[in-house]
């Protein structure tokens, strides 16, 4: 089991054996305190931590590190045999892991592959590249060999303005462009979130699901409550009452939307 949850050196590394127990960890949900001084992180940091409990990140991450581990295990024996059939086993698997070390940072942008069952990383290996979601491509007039190749990758656009033109309408326009490809793609516009105490609530939510899968809506919903995740109800007949079993359910479910959304 994991001891640590705040080191960047995990206690237990992450492998498809562990994947389904609760290795990764992941704090106490029912103690605010036992997140740390998540008052002051920052937003790499909130998007890290949604990302690491994101089925998706984890399974990617996992398969990634049983790569490694099997290229390490090809490199002992490229070394101890030294055939064409360990040299071409060897590349087969180093071409995979630039194949899936590619289609990890088209998604989430992350320059290594972080290990979901580690929180408390430094801030400069937080970073994603292009996090503020623009490609800014610089041509020199004199050069070609001055021009970036980059190209957008998936889920984002770029856009060219001219320097010639002025900027008022340029940036208006590209404004509007933009908003109608993101609803396109998401079916929303997505706003920015700045309520660190929801977004504590919400990583509390989804520890609590994940510590008891098998609790029911009610039993669930009774956990929250205790935990102070859930408020009273009105009740129609006057008063307050407990909160039905389905608020559990839809808290959850917005939970699962910033975590699936971040």
């Amino acid at each position: 089991m994991v001891k640590r949850k705040n080191s960047a050196t995990p206690a237990t590394t992450v492998t498809s054996a562990t994947q389904g127990a609760n290795e990764w960890g992941l704090p106490n949900w029912t103690d605010a305190s036992d997140y740390g001084d998540w008052e002051n992180w920052k937003f790499s940091r909130w998007r890290w931590e949604f990302n690491r409990r994101n089925s998706d990140y984890r399974t990617q991450a996992v398969e990634f590190f049983e790569i490694l581990k099997t290229r390490d295990a090809l490199t002992s024996d490229l070394r101890a045999n030294k055939t064409p059939e360990a040299r071409n086993r060897f590349n087969k698997l180093a071409d995979l892991q630039a194949q899936r070390f590619t289609t990890f940072l088209r998604q989430w942008g992350y320059i290594e592959v972080l290990d979901p069952s580690t929180s408390d990383y430094p801030d400069e290996r937080l970073k994603i590249l292009r996090s503020d979601g623009l490609n800014i491509l610089d041509g020199s007039p004199s050069s070609e060999e001055g021009r970036s190749s980059l190209s957008p990758l998936i889920g984002q656009t770029t856009i060219t303005f001219s320097l010639d033109k002025p900027l008022g309408e340029q940036l208006k326009s590209a404004a509007t462009v933009l908003k109608k490809k993101q609803k396109s793609l998401h079916g929303k516009l997505l706003q920015t979130r700045h309520h660190d105490v929801k977004r504590l609530e919400y990583l509390r939510t989804l520890d609590a699901r994940e510590a008891r899968p098998e609790a029911s809506w009610r039993e669930y919903t009774e956990a929250l409550f205790n935990a102070g995740l859930l408020e009273r109800h009105k009740n129609p007949e006057g008063g307050y009452c407990d909160p039905p079993p389905q608020a559990g359910r839809d808290k959850l479910k917005a939970a699962n939307a910033l975590r699936f959304n971040f």
